[in-house]
Parts: structure tokens; C-alpha cells; sequence
């Protein structure tokens, strides 16, 4: 297959970066009633039998608006307090919500006459925007690039882990609206998947990197441990210098300063666009950059407070970096833990931007990756994130614990839209951030529907300055997934009260059926079952796709609505696991083949009988094989003729091996 196929959305709808169809699936039997049900009344779990909340019954506007790139919380936060846009995508921060509490005054459009205490079209924010909490599965870190000298060195990393004081940042600095996390497991998801003895607590207790003990016993610590490995502080200025043991080896040989390769000191990025990643980088500045004696380590650094734009090909293309203050959203399954820092996922732009390459790890995470059940997993997670741990090629700092926020009353230069309510903004519990909110639910409450003449937009704050790709294949940015989830559906949903297996909900198709193939037994193709090692045997998963889905028409008539049929997703998954750009292969790496046996019917061979594949099944985003694959279209590095034979022109054979799940970086 083309590999400029993955260019087929951004060439061709370009105008879904500002405006958006409502998701890329529409159902076409009309617009249900609230009160509707459409076959995803929870069958377990919570809640048995119940319609949930964020059912779609919708949709009832008729398109998502990005009015613009805002680039820091703060343009974010006043952007809806001001009512240009309707949704803050970003957790609030701490001065936010001690705005929020003071319930200072705001645009109301509902109010032309002012609210008590505030005057003309002004009312209490409490009235006007509404906050709530959800499970963010995010993790904020400094990230250490293992294959640049000296973070390629463990006793460097360790010593930077030592200076990183977690629990002051996240009382202090980001006002407990953070929760310290001492694994590479968020907060937000269960703690049964944190090894015991690096839990919260158990940190505290025992001290796990310095934690709970005095900073001076930190950056006293932090000294030592450089200087037993040879890093000493006796060049000029009392910078610390290389005469480690085989220096002659390293960069710049013995007694050279302690240096990126060719550079002037430690490189360190920081992100300017993200207050708290910034200040969380000024702080480990100052105390690396300090001389030894007065409170700092001594080390030469080069401190780079910059946009995403300005480090996204130093850092993520071509790993030129030692420290780098990243982010992750990452899914309710802990198999992110091989997708994330496997040896495989280390490519230009991929998720192993670390280059971390530990074998003990390694065979742990796989070991994860092809449990055939949750409890025979934590083995697998516990021994992962020790050696995670012991290697360290990350430092976690903090999960998000602060609320999420949205406007009540619509700002609207439509008068017949303007000060209605919004209503429908559900909260899906462990999707990150990237789930927080269902748009297909979104309704302007009194507003005509479906009106060409009174068109209703839900205004998006996205917080970038600059998109990778608006593509759920290619993109591995946090605020490109915001993107296209506003675009694309997924097969399955997750119940906003349950994160296991029980919450798992029919959406665009039903939950699959999950039939166990024995090694050297044969798949429906009539291929043979040889099982990924370390599995021991192969699994088909049988699914029913909805027979009322269709891709919806572009808002300017130019791309007709076309329906979604099973080969349209067999599409999805084999194009998501073989093209080389693609961000998402993780939750492929054991697919041996999609079958279609009916219209809306197919059925996914996997080479192992991983518990998980249901879930990497449910989390596809359903992409058009007409329009991706049949059409012409430009692309780079040259156009995509389009095909006659699409059975075979959209049907890439691939034997990648990857691990892993759907997540996206920050």
C-alpha cells in the first residue's frame, strides 16, 4: 500500500481542523429522543440493565468549531470565561479555580440584565461555567534520553531522581491539584496494577528516590551519588566534570564538562505553552545549575523553556535531548507499559522517545502484553515496574487531580442561539483527556435542529500550537487525538462508572465474542495459528458492526455521505498496524488478519489470547475505504492514484511486531 494513503484526511478535509462534522459516524435511521434507546444498555458491571447517560441519541448540533489555537490555559481560561469557546479541554489550574471560588463575574449571554452582585451582561461564574472531576489517566514526567551521554549513564538519572521533589510540587506549585505518582502507572487507574512497594505510601514510608525526606538530604544524596560515579566537581566554577572510570570513552574524554554531546551542558526542555511543566523545569533548573554547596549539583546546563513546535523534531524525530518535562494520556489497560518503552516503539517520532532498552524489562511488559487474564497479569506489571524503577528511564511526577470545566449558556452572535443552555457534556470516566467529553450528546437546549439557517457549533478550546496530523492513524499528539475523537467513532465505549472489563459497552459494534485457537490449529482465512512468543496460542474475535452507521457528508456538499460496512473497519485495523507512520500499531501488534463475512459482520485473528485484544478491538477508529483507499487524492511524497481492486490495493500484509495500546503524548 502508498504509504501517502495516511495524507488522504488531511488533504481532503482539511476544513475538519476548524470545523468538524459531529463524528465521522452518523447514525442514519434520524435524531432519537433523549428518552431513546439505541442498544447499549449496560448488560453487566454497575448499573446492570441501565440506558447510560452518554447513550447516543443525538446528534443535535450540527458541528464541532475550533475557533482558534490557544495556546497556553490561560488564553484557554479566558476564551471561556468569555464565552468564545464552550469547552476548556485542559485541567483548570490553581489560580482558575480559586477564580471559580471567588465566583467573580463573567459574560452572561442568558443574562442582558446582569446578575446580582455584577452588572449588565455579567453574571456569577458559578452560573455561567460548570466544574466537575474525572479519572484523568495522565502522568506528567521528566523524561531521560538513555542513549545520549550523561542521561545515559544510571547514576546521572538516579541523581536528577533525588532532586525531584514531587510532594513539595504538587502541594505547593500546582496547589494539590496533583496527585505524586512513584511508577509509571497514573493515578487515575486502578491501584491493583501499582506493584505494592511503589505505592504512595509505601514511598513515603521508605523513602523511594528521597521522598518525604529533607530537601537538603535530597540534593546531599543527589552529590554523592555524581560523584561516586566519577562526575566531580572540579573544573571551573566548580562545574562538574567526567573522570569517570572509561571516560577516555565517553564524549569529550576525561576532565571534559558534563555535556550533551557537542553542546554546552545538560540540554533540558521545558515546555513554555504549559505553566506547570514550565515552572516544573525552572525549578530542576536551578537546582542542577547551582554550584555544589549551595543547594544545587554543579552540572552545566543548556535550559531550553520552549513551544511544543519549537522542540518536536529535536526531541521526538531525532532524540536530540537529554531531560525533556513530557506528559502522557494514556488508556484504562496497563499493556501503555510495553507500548511506551519497548525497544520496538523506538523510532523517529514514536513513543519510545526515551530509547530505553532494558531486556529484564522488556520480557516483563510482553509478558503483560499477552496475559490471557487480568490476574495472571499483575506478575507481569509488578516485575515491569520494578525494573522500570531500578533502571529509571523516566521520572513520573504527578497525575492530574484537578477539575474540568464548560460553559452553561451559549455565546452566540446568532440571537435565536444566543444565552441558551447547553446541556449533554457527560463525563466518561478513565478515557483521559480524550474521552472527557461526549459531543454527540452536546445540545443547545431550545435551539432549531438541524437548521441550515440557525447552524449550532459547540465552540472546542484545543490548547496547541501547532497539529502533527488531524489523523487517528499518524498522530501521536495529545491535542491531534482531541482532534479527530471529535470526528471519528470508536467500535466500543467504556461505562462512566466502571474501568474493568465489566464497563465495557457497545457502541459503533457489539462487544466481541472471543474464540480461543490451539497453536497449529487453523484461523477462519484457512492461515495456521503460530502464537507471538511469549503466547501460546491464537484467539478470533467475532463482532457485529451497527447496520445504521455512515460516514457523514462534508458541511460543504463537496464529499457525499457514504454507509460503514465491516470492510471499512478490517481497513481501519490493517492500515492502523501497517502503515510505517502509523502512532496507533501498538494495539495491533499481534493482528494476523481481518475477515469479512457479511456486510456488517467480521471476525479479527490474533497470534495470541491476550485479554486485552477486546479492548484494542473497541478503541479502532473507523476510517472510510472509499475515501482513504478507492478515491484519488494528493499526498506526499506523491499522490495515491486511488483502485478498482480494493481487496486487494487496501489490504496490506505486514509481519510487525510491536506491543502496546492507544495512548498519545503531550
Amino acid at each position: 500500500m502508498n504509504t501517502s494513503l495516511h495524507n488522504k484526511y488531511l488533504s481532503r478535509s482539511m476544513l475538519m481542523i476548524t470545523i468538524t462534522l459531529l463524528s465521522g459516524l452518523v447514525v442514519t435511521i434520524g435524531t432519537h429522543s433523549v428518552a431513546g434507546q439505541v442498544g447499549l444498555t449496560k448488560a453487566y458491571g454497575p448499573a446492570i440493565g441501565s440506558p447510560q447517560p452518554y447513550e447516543p441519541v443525538g446528534p443535535f448540533i450540527d458541528g464541532v468549531l475550533y475557533p482558534q489555537f490557544l495556546s497556553t490555559q490561560d488564553l484557554e481560561w479566558a476564551g471561556l470565561k468569555q464565552g468564545t469557546i464552550d469547552v476548556y479541554d485542559f485541567s483548570m489550574r490553581a489560580s482558575q479555580l480559586a477564580e471559580y471560588n471567588n465566583n467573580i463575574c463573567i459574560t452572561a449571554p442568558d443574562a442582558p440584565a446582569g446578575i446580582a452582585p455584577c452588572g449588565p451582561n455579567l453574571a456569577p461564574i458559578q452560573h455561567e461555567i460548570t466544574i466537575f472531576s474525572l479519572n484523568a489517566l495522565d502522568k506528567w514526567e521528566i523524561d531521560m534520553e538513555s542513549q545520549r551521554f550523561p542521561t545515559s549513564v544510571l547514576a546521572f538519572r538516579q541523581a536528577i531522581a533525588w532532586i525531584v521533589d514531587k510532594e513539595n510540587f504538587t502541594a505547593n506549585f500546582l496547589g494539590g491539584l496533583g496527585v505524586p505518582i512513584y511508577t509509571t502507572i497514573p493515578a487515575g487507574m486502578s491501584s491493583s496494577w501499582v506493584k505494592p512497594s511503589l505505592s504512595a505510601a509505601s514511598c513515603a514510608t521508605n523513602h523511594c528516590y528521597g521522598a518525604g525526606l529533607p530537601f537538603a538530604t535530597r540534593v546531599a544524596t543527589a552529590n554523592t551519588i555524581l560523584t561516586n560515579a566519577g562526575f566531580t566537581a572540579t573544573g571551573p566554577g566548580g562545574v562538574r566534570v567526567n573522570n569517570r572510570p572509561g571516560c577516555a570513552s565517553d564524549p569529550g574524554g576525561c576532565g571534559a564538562v558534563l555535556t550533551f554531546p557537542g553542546g554546552t551542558g545538560i540540554l533540558f526542555f521545558a515546555r513554555s505553552d504549559d505553566p506547570n511543566r514550565s515552572a516544573l523545569g525552572v525549578f530542576l533548573n536551578k537546582i542542577m545549575s547551582s554550584a555544589v554547596g549551595s543547594g544545587g549539583l554543579g552540572l552545566a546546563v543548556d535550559f531550553r523553556d520552549v513551544t511544543r513546535s519549537a522542540l518536536r523534531t529535536a526531541v521526538f524525530g531525532n532524540n536530540n535531548y537529554n531531560l525533556y518535562t513530557g506528559g502522557w494520556s494514556l488508556s484504562r489497560d496497563p499493556t501503555f507499559i510495553d507500548a511506551l518503552y519497548d525497544p520496538l516503539s523506538a523510532f523517529p517520532f514514536g513513543p519510545n522517545y526515551v530509547g530505553y532498552n532494558d531486556p529484564v524489562f522488556t520480557g516483563a511488559a510482553r509478558g503483560l502484553n499477552v496475559a490471557t487474564s487480568q490476574s495472571n497479569a499483575f506478575q507481569f506489571a509488578f516485575a515491569a515496574e520494578q525494573e522500570y524503577n531500578d533502571s529509571l528511564p523516566v521520572i513520573d511526577v504527578w497525575s492530574t487531580n484537578a477539575p474540568y470545566a464548560y460553559r452553561n449558556y451559549n455565546v452566540d452572535p446568532d440571537p435565536v442561539l444566543n444565552g441558551l443552555r447547553w446541556a449533554g457534556f457527560n463525563v466518561l470516566l478513565g478515557t483521559g483527556w480524550n474521552g472527557g467529553f461526549s459531543f454527540l450528546n452536546a445540545q443547545l437546549i431550545g435551539a432549531p435542529l438541524h437548521d441550515p439557517a440557525h447552524p449550532v457549533f459547540l465552540k472546542y478550546g484545543i490548547k496547541a500550537d501547532v497539529l502533527d496530523s488531524p489523523n487517528p492513524i499518524t498522530s501521536q499528539f495529545l491535542y491531534d487525538l482531541e482532534t479527530y475523537t471529535s470526528s471519528y467513532d470508536f467500535l466500543n465505549a467504556l461505562a462512566n462508572d466502571d474501568l474493568g472489563f465489566t464497563g465495557d459497552l457497545p457502541w459503533a459494534a457489539s462487544l466481541p465474542i472471543t474464540t480461543n485457537i490451539a497453536n497449529g490449529a487453523v484461523f477462519p482465512d484457512g492461515s495456521t495459528c503460530s502464537p507471538d512468543s511469549p503466547a501460546t496460542g491464537c484467539s478470533v474475535l467475532t463482532v457485529q458492526l451497527r447496520p445504521d452507521l455512515s460516514f457523514a457528508a462534508s458541511l460543504d456538499g463537496s464529499i457525499a455521505s457514504v454507509p460503514v460496512t465491516a470492510s471499512d473497519v478490517a481497513f481501519s485495523m490493517l492500515l492502523a498496524r501497517d502503515d510505517p507512520g502509523s502512532f496507533i500499531s501498538a494495539g495491533y501488534f499481534d493482528l494476523q488478519n481481518v475477515v469479512v463475512t457479511g456486510v456488517h459482520s467480521f471476525q479479527v485473528e490474533f497470534r495470541t489470547q491476550a485479554v486485552w485484544n477486546r479492548h484494542n478491538v473497541g478503541a479502532t477508529p473507523i476510517l472510510s475505504q472509499q475515501h482513504w483507499c478507492v478515491e484519488t487524492h494528493a499526498g506526499t511524497p506523491s499522490a495515491w492514484p486511488g483502485t478498482t481492486n480494493p481487496s486487494v490495493d487496501c489490504r496490506p500484509v505486514s509481519s510487525c511486531v510491536l506491543s502496546g495500546t492507544l495512548f498519545a503524548s503531550g
